[in-house]
């Protein structure tokens, strides 16, 4: 029984220091004093308490506690001290005088005298108090918070008010050296205009059509000195500019920075960079970019630009369609003022809206189609609509307007807008109606750059009716360049994922706008009426039918040969029916679709137009559907034995009353009827013989609108997501039925005409 309790004695420490901390108790620890013990006591038995009577009570507690525990001590000393003088006495003799000083009463432990305080003081000044909420202090840190905000901001405008100069050359190929005096604050496009006023050979032209170049780098105009100044900007040999260095010790004896010495900055023209960017300086050249680190100095070429390529995303509008929570409002100018309800709408608009301002691209909804935005004003922003697309540089774009004052900045200087114009207008706009007008010119330079127009005298502008792309332009407060957002020669993109599958992955598109599905579906009519006095020439056909424009003049009496006609009445011709083709006019176009082959997919695509002499649908399918197939095959080695063996992928876009589809489903293994009178999009994947076959519906035949609106995406479907053999793969054939030239119907056919490689007459069933 010993062992064992020596045992638990010694493990009893062991025991203890694996186990919590726990609450210590007054006189527990032999080391500690009496008043250290009560401290201790209190801090531990008031955690957790809230009101401050529960804290009081339990102070006078422990404080009676300690008085109690004192009071037990002195009456023990007493007692001991006691003892110890009566075993002194008996063991001394009686004339011993060493008992009375021997041991000297210890003086006992205080007795606590209560505080009388008043029990309604709320503070203690003993304690700490500095951590908790206070008004007063808390408003006097707001005073010197305001106060220091105040002088920062003086001292900012200071700096930016404060005056340096600047010295470039103007770099024509021989680079003399010029000064010029701004302010820090001044932006790249206010130091160009200075600029500008100084060389003769500059005075003709605007900021707009000038480049600054420090360190091979093309700084954008709407940086100030200033950013670059305080954000320390360093270019490939240092920071941008050498009057800097002063702001900063940390650069004192940093060798790479810039010197008195160092290179001039070049003031250069657009039109020159534009001629010679494929060759030496030009081609070494690079647009600055601040998150880029220009520690080496490189050549901007193709590694650089992939190293750079940007990230897509897509911006939400949540609100629902139609207006998705947009409202317009006209000024007495014919400005609009845009109202957006949606915190979400309008921070992805304001954001898009930005990056379109600064020159950069972005992809947007309209009611026709996605279009690939830029700021038309600016020939180097409409020129990355080129390069992202890969599309022809004399193909000439379509700019968008919000509003008809932002039209009048476009033209001539006291240009009259015709009758006929004005007309339409009133009619169409907003709406999917794109109408010519003579370029304006400042200062020698056209107000619409070349880039755009394709050195033609006129421009094609519109006013888009989708709430979201109005208001993204009004937001930017720039004329829009924007052709559809589709890789060049494509089919045109009708919804976001379109865009992202063409454009996302080549690394040029910052930001694509979600608006949902198009309601149109096809591009916008393109209307002549200031080329040839006395016509309206239809040039491309689109969301508004030429049996609108007719009722539109003729209401006004303006449509010749109609009743009531008056003496400005015109004729309306549409190009390729009632106007003929011209290799001219098509050689050098003055509207988009008038030259190249548009609209096409991967897959050959088939026209199927129906004729009283020629064969039978069903005798035509069944004879010549493996011969397309293994034609279309020959262009796709990857998949040319799959094909050759006769195992065809055929898609067929057609109305779901038409005989086509008809004669389709009795080839077909399913029950293609079943799924017709469901209205889905598109079929399950059928056997027919030995392909495989996926029928896209374009509504009923009744339905023009629904087609055109459906045509694109039912292109894009076949081509690439259905899943054949189990998985999405490519299409090898699609056979798109032919609908009415009427109303929107001509603006169909035109897109198939073009998209399509081969004509198929059949006869009826």
């Amino acid at each position: 029984m010993h062992a064992a309790s020596q045992d638990r004695r010694r493990d009893a420490p062991r025991a203890s220091s694996s186990r919590a901390p726990e609450r210590s108790v007054p006189g527990s620890d032999r080391f500690v004093g009496k008043q250290d013990q009560s401290e201790e006591s209190l801090k531990i038995e008031t955690v957790g308490l809230v009101r401050l009577e529960d804290f009081q009570r339990k102070r006078e507690e422990l404080l009676e506690e300690k008085d109690r525990a004192n009071e037990r001590d002195n009456e023990l000393r007493a007692k001991k001290r006691e003892a110890r003088r009566e075993k002194s006495r008996k063991a001394h003799s009686k004339l011993s005088f060493a008992l009375d000083d021997e041991d000297e009463e210890a003086p006992p432990l205080p007795k606590r005298v209560k505080a009388e305080t008043d029990r309604k003081s709320v503070k203690d000044p003993s304690v700490d108090t500095s951590f908790l909420p206070d008004r007063e202090r808390e408003a006097e840190e707001d005073r010197l918070r305001a106060e220091l905000k105040e002088e920062w901001q003086h001292q900012q405008t200071a700096l930016k008010n404060e005056t340096m100069e600047v010295v470039y050359s103007f770099w024509d190929g021989t680079g003399h050296r010029h000064a010029v005096q701004c302010r820090k604050g001044d932006s790249i496009a206010d130091f160009l205009e200075l600029c500008r006023q100084q060389i003769p050979q500059l005075r003709n032209l605007r900021a707009e059509h000038l480049l600054y170049v420090k360190e091979d780098l093309i700084i954008p105009h709407h940086y100030t000195f200033y950013d670059l100044i305080v954000s320390k900007a360093r270019g490939k040999s240092g920071p941008l500019f050498h009057f800097d260095v002063h702001d900063d010790v940390r650069l004192l004896n940093d060798s790479s920075v810039e010197k008195d010495e160092s290179h001039a900055g070049k003031v250069v023209e657009r039109g020159w960079y534009n001629r010679h960017k494929h060759i030496f300086p030009a081609s070494r050249w690079e647009v600055y970019d601040p998150n880029v680190d220009y520690g080496a100095y490189r050549y901007a070429d193709r590694r650089v630009a992939a190293s750079r390529m940007m990230s897509t995303s897509i911006l939400p509008v949540p609100a629902p369609a139609p207006t998705f929570g947009i409202a317009f409002h006209e000024q007495p100018d014919r400005h609009v003022e845009v109202q957006i309800d949606s915190d979400t709408a309008r921070k992805s608009l304001n954001e898009a809206a930005a990056h379109l301002a600064a020159g950069e691209l972005v992809a947007f909804p309209t009611e026709t189609v996605y279009g690939l935005g830029a700021c038309a004003v600016r020939a180097d922003a409409a020129a990355k609509i080129y390069q992202a697309k890969n599309r022809p540089m004399d193909n000439p774009l379509i700019v968008h307007v919000s509003d008809r004052a932002m039209l009048t900045r476009l033209l001539p200087s006291g240009y009259q807008i015709s009758r006929v114009c004005s007309v339409l207008m009133d009619a169409f706009w907003p709406g999917p109606l794109t109408l010519l007008f003579p370029v304006g010119a400042a200062d020698g330079q056209p107000l619409v750059p070349s880039t755009v127009t394709c050195g033609q005298p006129t421009v094609g502008v519109r006013m888009p009716s989708h709430p979201i792309a109005r208001a993204l332009i009004a937001l930017a407060k720039v004329p829009v360049a924007a052709p559809s957002a589709n890789a060049s020669g494509r089919p045109s993109p009708t919804s976001a994922h379109h865009v992202y599958t063409d454009l996302a992955s080549r690394g040029v598109l910052r930001y694509i706008v979600d608006g949902g599905e198009c309601t149109v579906g096809v591009e916008s009519t393109v209307v002549d009426a200031v080329t040839v006095p006395g016509e309206v020439r239809v040039l491309r056909p689109g969301g508004v039918s030429v049996e609108a424009l007719a009722a539109a003049l003729e209401a006004e009496h303006l449509l010749a040969r109609a009743p009531g006609a008056t003496a400005e009445a015109v004729q309306l011709r549409v190009y390729g029916k009632t106007l003929e083709r011209s290799a001219a006019a098509e050689q050098t176009p003055t509207t988009p679709g008038m030259k190249y082959r548009h609209y096409s997919p991967e897959a050959r695509v088939v026209l199927v137009q129906f004729a009283p002499d020629a064969p039978s649908l069903a005798e035509v399918l069944r004879t010549q559907l493996v011969s397309l197939a293994d034609a279309a095959a020959s262009a796709h080695d990857a998949t040319a034995e799959r094909r050759r063996a006769g195992h065809g992928r055929i898609g067929v876009m057609c109305a779901v009353d038409s005989p086509l589809l008809d004669c389709v489903a009795r080839l077909a293994s399913g029950s293609l009827e079943q799924w017709a009178q469901r209205e889905e999009r598109v079929s399950p994947v059928e056997r027919c013989g030995p392909h495989q076959l996926c029928i896209y519906s374009l509504g009923r035949q009744t339905q023009p609108a629904m087609a055109a609106q459906r045509l694109f995406d039912g292109l894009r479907t076949l081509d690439t997501d259905v899943p054949w053999d189990g998985e999405p793969g490519a299409c090898d054939l699609i056979l798109v039925e032919e609908i009415p030239e009427t109303g929107i119907g001509l603006a169909v056919m035109n897109r198939l005409q073009k998209a399509a490689s081969e004509l198929l007459h059949v006869g009826p069933v």
